[in-house]
């Protein structure tokens, strides 16, 4: 009856509605599902601490109440409490929920805390739902990343890149999973790529110029490395006079000198 009441009333005065919500709360037998709605009315109005309390008050009254794991567990995550977010969401998961959102936050907050085999499979059941949402292939790809499954990592982002050419980051990402391979001519490449589409930064300037000192580039290097002091002039001097000392072992000698005069 109250939960009819509320429903009706919702439609033409929320103020009412919250009223006839907040009264019936004030016995102490009333239903989890009043903690329940309560608590969605306080997050529609972002009034968190509120809604929290409620979703606990409503698992207390019923400690498998799925939707209220589910909630309380999004919201934890939200204030960066990824151990107790997950703890939430498993329940919610358990009692027959899960889709996108719940596996994708899960999978956010495992490989925060690095536990990367726990976020890889949370990552890829998010994708079972949303096959072609990017920030759950992003994460995967992170967490293959911080996994050294850099074969992986390359080829899911080759499948991406297809689709988003022009996305710096998705290029930045697999210039690591290169790196992480050996591979440094196809990092330099991905770094130019970034480069010549006008969204590289400072410290991938000089990322790109240690890859050309190392192997032997001189000139590319010293060219890379002048863009990375004039982009950013406060770059850090230890690092600097490392990627100096880089060109001066390669054989670099009037690069490294000139890097050094700009510095």
């Amino acid at each position: 009856e109250v939960l009819k009441k509320f429903a009706d009333q919702m439609k033409t005065d929320v103020s009412a509605a919250t009223a006839t919500l907040q009264k019936a709360m004030r016995s102490d037998s009333h239903s989890a599902q009043l903690d329940f709605i309560m608590g969605n009315l306080n997050f529609q109005a972002g009034r968190v601490d509120e809604a929290m309390a409620n979703y606990n008050d409503a698992i207390k009254k019923f400690p498998d109440f799925q939707r209220a794991h589910n909630n309380l567990g999004i919201l934890l995550a939200q204030r960066g409490q990824y151990k107790e977010a997950i703890t939430h969401l498993s329940k919610s998961i358990e009692n027959g929920g899960g889709d996108a959102v719940t596996y994708g936050i899960m999978a956010y907050g495992y490989l925060v805390q690095h536990q990367y085999l726990s976020a890889e499979i949370a990552y890829r059941n998010a994708l079972v739902f949303e096959p072609t949402n990017t920030d759950w292939i992003l994460g995967l790809a992170k967490t293959l990343l911080e996994s050294s499954k850099y074969d992986e990592a390359v080829l899911l982002l080759d499948d991406m890149l297809k689709n988003d050419p022009s996305n710096a980051d998705l290029w930045l990402f697999q210039a690591n999973g290169y790196l992480g391979k050996g591979d440094t001519n196809r990092a330099a490449a991905n770094l130019e790529i970034v480069r010549r589409l006008g969204k590289i930064k400072a410290g991938n300037l000089a990322q790109l110029g240690d890859l050309y000192a190392a192997s032997g580039a001189h000139d590319l290097a010293l060219r890379a490395y002048r863009d990375a002091l004039t982009m950013d002039p406060k770059l850090p001097i230890p690092g600097l006079l490392q990627s100096a000392d880089l060109l001066v072992s390669n054989g670099g000698y009037d690069q490294g000198a000139a890097l050094v005069a700009q510095i």
